[in-house]
């Protein structure tokens, strides 16, 4: 039953020894047969013979320094365990209150959703005009203001320009969301878009300041009427 093996299936080869191995062949083969004999049948014998190799003394060395460090990495956990506890609740406050901002954000955003839904095209039209009435009649109490001589011509020039420049680019803005209101409201009635302000808007082909003329000098040769220099008699 045993013909099929052959002399090499038989062999097994030894393992290699490493250095290790070496160093407990070496203490070993210069034992006795009694002496390998005591050290089977004495454990503490062969506790201190494993004991003694280099390697076990490596790893009770490497053992210590594990167990030294470990402790020292405790010690200082353990040292910034309030640091870490007071951080932490710091964090847990913070996104509380991130979370409320977040939350206060979102309904701010809604109401303002809402309310640019309320603004339409035609508040927005009343609203233009408005500012240009008003820019219209800042410009003419400030002509009244030069005629009347409380302000210089420099001054005058300078503010009154702007003023009515800022009228008209008003009136020009208004002008273009009405255009807005008819595109958006073909079937309206477009006589209707805020009537009693156009009333009070100047109309377009008033000069931006009062005429000049070479006869009169530096003041305006408008209606305004300039004060008269007073005489005693």
């Amino acid at each position: 039953m045993y013909n099929n093996y052959s002399d090499t299936d038989m062999q097994i080869q030894a393992p290699k020894l490493t250095p290790n191995d070496q160093e407990v062949e070496g203490l070993i083969k210069n034992c006795s047969k009694e002496e390998l004999q005591q050290l089977l049948e004495d454990e503490d014998k062969m506790i201190g013979l494993i004991t003694d190799l280099n390697q076990v003394k490596r790893l009770q060395t490497d053992k210590e320094m594990t167990i030294v460090k470990n402790k020292s990495m405790a010690e200082y956990n353990l040292s910034i365990e309030p640091k870490l506890y007071d951080m932490r609740s710091k964090v847990a406050t913070l996104y509380e209150e991130a979370n409320k901002l977040k939350t206060e954000l979102a309904t701010d955003k809604s109401r303002l959703d809402a309310k640019r839904g309320e603004i339409s095209l035609d508040v927005m039209s009343v609203m233009l005009q408005t500012e240009a009435a008003k820019s219209e009649e800042d410009s003419e109490k400030l002509a009244d203001n030069f005629c009347e001589g409380k302000v210089s011509l420099d001054n005058f020039l300078e503010t009154y320009i702007s003023s009515r420049t800022m009228s008209h680019l008003r009136q020009i803005k208004s002008q273009k969301m009405n255009e807005l209101v008819r595109e958006h409201s073909p079937t309206r009635n477009r006589g209707q878009i805020s009537s009693s302000y156009n009333n009070d808007i100047r109309s377009p082909g008033l000069a931006p300041y009062p005429a000049y003329s070479s006869s009169a000098g530096q003041y305006p040769a408008s209606g305004y009427s300039m004060p008269q220099p007073y005489y005693a008699s």
